[in-house]
């Protein structure tokens, strides 16, 4: 066919006109039906993950941005603490709408309690906004939770609790309440003695693994496998029925892997899995690690479901005091971190395990999902990484780059496998935060005390009796003033003004060794723009120096002091700190590419509703950016 010169004209000007609108098209409210996971990845900050994301270690993430939504970060909460930016995610609103203004939250009615009551900011029965998947759940839709990070207490979910409407078409799933105890190595110091149990290989030893208080002991046996060629002991077996032909046999070698989860005796059904580590063959050395013993719990115990052993968190105690070999910091020539990563390898795998059990087999239509890490990682890590740390050693940094790495490698797997398990479903993956490198500890309570402003107790306790402003216990980046509104209090509302001014000086007076400058860098009043506004929030927020971290210690020789080195991550400072930046992208069927540059965090939940086509939870204050 001949195009006239109208018709070439025509094509020249309108084409890239038509391209440029189909690009950036309006989001079609009329999705049919559609399914969405959330998933959260605690401490997964925007400059974390790009700077892993440019190395090449998160090829899953890499590719979700480019099918869908990509924001360059997304504002958090302030203070920018997991509790209530989590609260924030779920709900789409900030504490001054859903109630959660810190990790410990300040009981109400004022008039009723001091200002040293407080609860735990990760209490459900606390939130004043619904979560998203009661919200979706009321609108018809049947919602997932896998270990959220407000799932609990499991009754709040339940006939008769806080969020009863939705109870029946909500599926929760939590693994922190039913777990007991720690990640525990065991060593060559557990006593030996004869072996005692059937079909046992000729050299061997039987064992006794101590339990958590109130359970049992596992039975385990050092043993020269005979189908092994290795001389000497070469396997651990367990087997609460102390038969080596049923039992499941540990190796210590490159090839060996975690245990599938196994029961732990006299435990009310809980599981645990294990690894083994370091096994000479004479048994003169040896590393046994097991997992916490641990059993899900639901909101619906009646419905079908098989426990798998799920694991909460991460080892990180028993990393931090060498139990997996020496530490980098130690010494350590990198294998301990290897092993922390094998780990923490096993916790997400466990948490696929659920999640391919509930996704596969349960009708659903949102599914939230909650994990750790790389958060738990970070809290060790990321002040070892900084030249300026005191703790900076440039082979350690190289070891702890590395394993750091690993740890996002293994996210990033994560959020593979779990898009893997429902392909026809969007997947939004989000966090709460980022972490700054922090290596000392800054008392405000102990300047405040030197300016006359509070007192403690023999106990290091605040005596609300003779405190009129301090740096609470729950810990939100800000003062509070004990005014006579709250039980017990002594300031009276115009004598407030001055107070916060001499707190001001007092503190402003703490300058840094060696710079000079002032440790705290900046006051802000309350702001309705993060949500610390409401009633249980602070009377005058806080941004430090960098490298500095609030503690509310009232007992010190000086206003700071050194943390130590597996402390050097933290998150509590100004969300405009980029180190706080926290991440979102969002990508599944019919979603448009498109980059978003800065969002809120509260924008999460606003997105999955209408991408599901329902309303987001009442007071939600973020926006949807699909539109």
């Amino acid at each position: 066919m001949v195009l006239t010169v109208r018709k070439r004209l025509f094509i020249a000007i309108c084409l890239p006109l038509l391209v440029a609108c189909a690009s950036t098209r309006a989001w079609s409210a009329n999705p049919g039906h559609r399914r969405a996971i959330i998933l959260s990845c605690d401490g997964g900050g925007a400059v974390l993950l790009q700077r892993m994301m440019e190395a090449g270690l998160m090829p899953h993430l890499t590719a979700l941005r480019r099918r869908g939504l990509s924001a360059d970060y997304a504002r958090t909460s302030f203070p920018s603490k997991t509790a209530p930016g989590h609260a924030a995610i779920w709900t789409g609103a900030y504490g001054n709408r859903n109630g959660i203004v810190a990790n410990h939250v300040p009981l109400m009615p004022w008039a009723d309690h001091t200002l040293a009551e407080f609860d735990d900011g990760f209490n459900a029965n606390l939130l004043q906004s619904d979560p998203v998947w009661v919200s979706a759940a009321k609108q018809g839709k049947r919602t997932v939770v896998i270990q959220g990070t407000h799932s609990t207490p499991i009754e709040a979910y339940m006939r008769g609790g806080h969020f009863d409407a939705a109870s029946r078409n909500v599926r929760i799933v939590d693994f922190y309440k039913g777990q007991l105890g720690s990640h525990t190595v065991y060593g060559p110091s557990l006593p030996r003695r004869a072996s005692d149990w059937a079909n046992a290989p000729k050299l061997s030893a039987a064992m006794t693994l101590p339990g958590e208080a109130g359970t049992g002991t596992m039975p385990a046996l050092l043993a020269d496998d005979p189908a092994d060629p290795t001389v000497g002991y070469d396997t651990v077996a367990i087997s609460p029925t102390k038969d080596w032909r049923t039992a499941t046999k540990l190796k210590s070698d490159a090839a060996g892997r975690f245990s599938a989860a196994l029961p732990w005796p006299d435990s009310d059904g809980r599981r645990t899995t294990f690894r083994l580590w370091d096994l000479l063959p004479d048994g003169t050395q040896f590393r046994l690690y097991r997992t916490p013993v641990s059993k899900q719990t639901t909101n619906q115990p009646d419905a079908p479901s098989a426990d798998l052993g799920a694991i909460a968190g991460g080892p990180e105690f028993a990393y931090a005091k060498d139990q997996f070999g020496p530490t980098a910091v130690a010494g350590g020539d990198g294998t301990a971190e290897t092993r922390y990563v094998e780990a923490l390898a096993n916790v997400l795998d466990t948490r696929l395990n659920v999640a391919r059990k509930l996704l596969r087999h349960e009708d659903w239509d949102l599914t939230c999902v909650y994990v750790p890490f790389p958060d738990a990682a970070e809290h060790m890590w990321v002040g070892l990484l900084n030249p300026d740390s005191p703790h900076y050693k440039p082979e350690v940094a190289r070891r702890i780059e590395t394993a750091l790495g690993q740890v996002c490698g293994q996210v990033d797997r994560f959020i593979g496998e779990l898009a893997a398990i429902a392909p026809e479903a969007a997947l939004a993956m989000t966090s709460d935060h980022g972490l700054d490198a922090v290596y000392w500890d800054f008392y405000p309570n102990v300047l405040l005390e030197r300016a006359g402003l509070l007192a403690h107790t023999p106990g290091g306790e605040i005596d609300l009796a003779r405190s009129r402003v301090f740096y609470p216990v729950f810990d939100g980046a800000a003062l509070v003033v004990n005014r006579t509104t709250h039980k017990g209090g002594i300031v009276a509302e115009a004598d407030v003004p001055q107070l916060l001014e001499r707190a001001k000086r007092a503190l402003l007076a703490a300058k840094d060794p060696q710079t000079g400058k002032s440790v705290v860098t900046a006051f802000y009043p309350p702001d309705p723009a993060f949500g610390n506004d409401g009633p249980g929030g602070g009377e005058l927020y806080m941004d430090l120096l960098p490298g500095y971290y609030f503690s509310p210690q009232t007992i010190a020789a000086s206003w700071w002091a050194p943390r130590l080195p597996f402390m050097s991550g933290g998150h509590i400072f100004h969300p405009d700190r980029p180190s706080m930046h926290a991440s979102f992208a969002f990508a599944g069927p019919g979603i448009p590419v498109r980059a978003l540059g800065t969002v809120q965090t509260i924008d999460v939940v606003p997105t999955v509703c209408d991408y599901l086509g329902i309303k987001p939870p009442n007071g939600a204050q973020g926006i949807s950016r699909l539109r």
